[in-house]
């Protein structure tokens, strides 16, 4: 009886340690690499948090990018075409969306 219990006891603790480390054998990348930031949908732990992060912040100036090439674009047509309302309201629009550095 009490060689049985022995065996129990060793099968399950061994049991519990194949899991252990079946378990930690496969830890997920933080980021998909693979992807672009915009593509990127699965964020795991503290680098994946980072790199979340940074996504955004290239996503946000991606987009700010596009909106002052579309601002300069319209500013362009508008002086092409000398209307003078166009043309300032696409001067604001450059200004707000064209950073000056």
């Amino acid at each position: 009886m009490l060689e049985s219990k022995s065996l129990l006891k060793a099968v399950v603790s061994m049991s519990c340690v194949f899991v252990l480390v079946a378990c930690g054998a496969r830890t997920p990348e933080p980021y998909q690499k693979d992807r672009a930031p915009e593509a990127r949908d699965q964020y795991t732990g503290n680098k994946g948090l980072q790199q979340k992060l940074k996504d955004e912040q290239a996503i946000a100036k991606k987009k700010q990018n596009e909106r002052c090439e579309e601002a300069q674009f319209r500013w362009m047509e508008a002086q092409a075409a000398d209307d003078q309302a166009a043309i300032a309201l696409a001067k604001r629009n450059v200004d707000k969306h064209c950073a000056k550095n």
